[in-house]
C-alpha cells in the first residue's frame, strides 16, 4: 500500500510531532493495532501492565471486545502516562476536555506532522492501524490476527497479510533445520 504507515516510513514523522496526546495516541495506535477510536477512547481500568495487554471492551465489530498486546513502545507510553496521570485505577487515558471527555480526533496534529516531515498526502491516521496489522501479518496465522485486529471477516484480516515469495526454499530448509516433521 503506497504511503502506509509500514515499517519505518511513519518514523520521520515522530521528530516534528509535537510531544503530548496526539503524539502518545498515535505511538499506542501504532503498537497495538487498534482502531482509532478504540485507541482514543482506552480506559485504565481495562489496562493490564502486568502482562502488557489491554482488555479493550467494546468497538465497531462484535470482534473488538479482545485482548490487545501492547507492543513496540506502546506499552511504555502507557505506562509512562500512567505514572504522569498519578497511577489511576479508573478514567480515561487520553482525557480531553470534549463530550466524550477523552480525544476524539489527532488528524489535524497527524497532518501537520506528516507534512512538515514530507510525507505522502495518501499517509492518514488510520494507515497506522493497517501499517501495525501487516507487520504483525508477517508471523502471525491468519486467525490471530483477526482476533488482534477484532475482524469478523477472514478477508479483512487476510488484506494486511501480503506472503513474501522470494528465498521459499531457503526458509522452508531453515525451518526443516529447527523443527522437527512428524
Amino acid at each position: 500500500m503506497e504511503g502506509g504507515v509500514r515499517s519505518n516510513t511513519w518514523k520521520p514523522a515522530l521528530p516534528v510531532c509535537q510531544a503530548g496526546e496526539a503524539k502518545d495516541c498515535f505511538l499506542v495506535l501504532r503498537g497495538t493495532g487498534m482502531r482509532p477510536s478504540e485507541s482514543m477512547s482506552m480506559r485504565w481500568e481495562f489496562m493490564r501492565f502486568d502482562t502488557g495487554i489491554y482488555a479493550n471492551p467494546h468497538g465497531k465489530t462484535k470482534s473488538a471486545k479482545r485482548t490487545v498486546p501492547l507492543l513496540n513502545s506502546s506499552l511504555l507510553v502507557l505506562r509512562r502516562r500512567h505514572m504522569e496521570q498519578g497511577f489511576p485505577v479508573s478514567g480515561w487515558i487520553f482525557p480531553a476536555e470534549s463530550k466524550t471527555g477523552h480525544i476524539a480526533t489527532i488528524t489535524k496534529v497527524f497532518k501537520k506532522a506528516r507534512e512538515a516531515a514530507q510525507l505522502p498526502a495518501s499517509m492518514c491516521i488510520y494507515t497506522a492501524r493497517h501499517g501495525a496489522l501487516t507487520d504483525l501479518g508477517r508471523i502471525v496465522p491468519t486467525a490471530a490476527l483477526m482476533e488482534i485486529g477484532g475482524h469478523t471477516d477472514p478477508r479483512v484480516a487476510m488484506g494486511h497479510q501480503h506472503p513474501q515469495t522470494a528465498n521459499l526454499q531457503a526458509l522452508l530448509d531453515a525451518t526443516a533445520a529447527t523443527e522437527r516433521v512428524q
